[in-house]
């Protein structure tokens, strides 16, 4: 490494003396470089003579080749290929010669931009830092991380927020009036951006934990004194047409010095932390309960969501009221699913999808997507995610593949699996490999690939789900999946993601089981599958184990169909199930009857059919012939054979067999 370093500095110093100068100063610059940028730096540079820009040109393209330099055209940038030349020639420089450097790059962009400082501010950052300027370096960097996360460049924004957390760790804790809770919320955000939950979590609550206390208002307040920026000047509005996120985030300028002390910017001053603060806390509210939700934790959702009503009540900020209290509502319909919430709630959804402000920033696409799993909505959930797509495709939104999911499930319950197959494709194309979205599509494979009976398929879909999921829901149907796709070939070892799922129920809040509710007919079906498994090997105590778990279920389902709509017929067909195996046919074919008549009303027509699929069995058992056997057995088979459901094509045929 050292022979290395020794061989790029003799390069460096065959140079002239000038070409020398050059190329040290193009180092401290970066990586790339504007050739109007170096001529400034290179022009104001005591001690040396001017250059001109078309001398400049010709003498970076001689020493090109000896530098590593390449021109690229369309940026009209100077690249340097060699990191480590670049790093050798900025060693070559003393620290104080360094330094001088930076703050004249600094005080050229402060400048030369200060009309449009905004995509400079992660580049001022950084020599801010070399320079030692450590806090209007914190300072740039949690507004490039802001802008970051505005623009849905989650990554970055993560990147930048940590450098300014560790340079405050670093060199700034001893200043009061910085704080560290902006960098916790932008980095949770940015999380949850990238759908990754566990981190959202831990850093979103660190920002609850210190957002709204009172020395969280005062180290804003001052922060806001030595800051040196101040909102830009904007017309009166009222509440209702006031744009926060514009106002937060965007509206930045320069502020000169004299206006410091102006009773207007004093007074702006004030409101700033007032107004930014109660801002991110309901964001980070509205996230926390978005997880909790994800995790089952009905009762961490209300505390939350009582917190953020009261959060915003003193705050007259419409976009802040209206997903506060959307939420809300969509809480209390969830939690405690009492039908008079219903109409509140879906005035909500109505009012929200006349107002899509950003699919990103509302939680319209939860409110509406999934409030059919508590009201049965399917319709109006599908054309909400009609709304949704429109709104998408204008503000060219592409990364957000939760909403593609939900059409695609739900597509899929309706029986329109091609459909299905399309939307489920869409995800992949939609969703970054590190999202949650990414696991979601894994789900839906799984399901799809069942159906079809390619079990292998399916198997590989849910283990690279399960390598991706975060959340306790998610991982839930991914393993009810897994344990009915490995039961169904007889594979004992599906006991494992059995056992897993039965014991997640466990940390679940049943109010809040509504949304993966669909999983439990996996579960009940893996239930099965291993009670013939152990059977069939003359294991009876197995056997009988397994199936004592049918009342856990049961009772879990029966729980839930007090408050979710869609419950009750699971749980009438999860009951018809379980009877059938054990050859209770008359109460099977009851529980049957009455689950086939509340899909049939939900429109959840692949439910519809796997209930009368087990009915055709029953009255083949019982010969009953005042029934319309023939004809139900036709309108299944041709359903499922349309569909290409080869698996339940398969089970009609064993069935017939037994």
């Amino acid at each position: 490494m050292r022979g290395m370093e020794e061989l790029l500095t003799s390069r460096i110093d065959n140079l002239d003396r000038k070409a020398q100068v050059i190329i040290k100063v193009a180092s401290c610059i970066g990586h790339a470089f504007t050739i109007e940028t170096l001529s400034d730096v290179l022009n104001q540079l005591p001690g040396l003579r001017k250059i001109s820009l078309s001398s400049l040109y010709r003498k970076l393209y001689m020493v090109a080749d000896e530098v590593e330099l390449t021109y690229d055209e369309e940026r009209d940038l100077f690249i340097f290929t060699n990191e480590k030349l670049r790093e050798v020639a900025y060693n070559l420089l003393l620290k104080q010669h360094r330094q001088e450097i930076h703050r004249l790059i600094i005080q050229i962009y402060e400048k030369k931009y200060s009309h449009n400082l905004e995509p400079h501010y992660a580049f001022l950052a950084e020599h801010l830092l070399v320079d030692e300027q450590y806090s209007r370096a914190v300072s740039y960097l949690t507004m490039a991380a802001e802008n970051c996360l505005s623009e849905k460049n989650y990554s970055e924004a993560i990147k930048l927020s940590s450098k300014a957390l560790e340079t405050h760790k670093n060199f700034l804790s001893w200043m009061f009036y910085q704080s560290t809770s902006s960098w916790e919320y932008i980095m949770g955000m940015a999380y949850m951006g990238l759908e990754s939950y566990t981190h959202a979590e831990t850093h979103l609550e660190a920002s609850v934990c210190l957002l709204g206390s009172k020395e969280e208002r005062t180290s804003r307040a001052q922060f806001a004194k030595f800051s040196p920026f101040r909102f830009k000047e904007t017309s009166k509005s009222s509440p209702d047409n006031f744009n926060l996120e514009s106002e937060l985030v965007t509206n930045f300028v320069i502020s000169p010095s004299a206006l410091r002390t102006t009773a207007e910017y004093e007074k702006r001053m004030v409101l700033y932390p007032l107004l930014k603060e109660s801002y991110e806390i309901s964001r980070a509210l509205e996230s926390l309960i978005k997880i909790h939700f994800l995790n089952g934790n009905g009762r961490q959702m209300l505390a939350l969501g009582i917190q953020l009503v009261n959060t915003v009540m003193t705050f007259e900020v419409c976009q802040v009221h209206l997903t506060a209290f959307s939420w809300f509502g969509f809480i209390l319909a969830s939690v405690k699913g009492k039908r008079t919430k219903e109409k509140f709630f879906h005035k909500l959804v109505k009012k929200l999808s006349e107002q899509i402000i950003d699919p990103d920033m509302n939680p319209i696409h939860l409110i509406g997507l999934y409030s059919y799993y508590f009201f049965g909505k399917i319709s109006e959930s599908l054309d909400l995610i009609s709304t949704m797509q429109r709104t998408m495709l204008e503000k060219n939104i592409l990364e957000y593949g939760e909403v593609f999911y939900c059409k695609a499930k739900l597509l899929f319950l309706r029986g329109e699996t091609v459909m299905s197959s399309f939307a489920s494709a869409e995800i992949f194309k939609a969703t970054p490999v590190t999202n949650r979205s990414y696991a979601l599509a894994y789900t839906m494979d799984a399901m799809l690939c069942l159906c079809q009976n390619v079990i292998n398929d399916s198997l590989k879909a849910t283990e690279e789900g399960l390598k991706l999921v975060e959340t306790a829901s998610d991982r839930f149907q991914l393993l009810c999946l897994r344990a009915f796709a490995k039961s169904t070939c007889k594979d004992l070892s599906a006991k494992a993601e059995f056992d897993s799922a039965l014991a997640l129920l466990e940390v679940f809040d049943k109010p809040v089981i509504g949304y993966f509710v669909d999983g439990f007919y996996f579960l009940v079906a893996a239930c099965l599958n291993l009670s013939r498994a152990y059977l069939e090997n003359g294991d009876f105590l197995s056997e009988e184990s397994i199936l004592k778990c049918s009342s856990r279920i049961l009772e879990f389902l029966k729980a839930i169909s007090e408050r979710c709509v869609l419950a009750f017929p699971v749980y009438k067909l999860a009951c018809g199930m379980f009877d059938h195996y054990k050859k209770k046919y008359k109460t099977s074919k009851n529980f049957l009857r009455t689950a086939i008549k509340s899909f049939e009303a939900l429109e959840f027509y692949f439910f519809k059919a796997v209930c009368l699929l087990y009915r055709v069995s029953i009255e083949r058992v019982t010969e009953d012939e005042s029934s319309n056997c023939p004809e139900v057995e036709n309108f299944v088979y041709n359903y499922f054979a349309e569909r290409k459901m080869l698996f339940y094509l398969k089970m009609m045929e064993d069935f017939e067999a037994l």
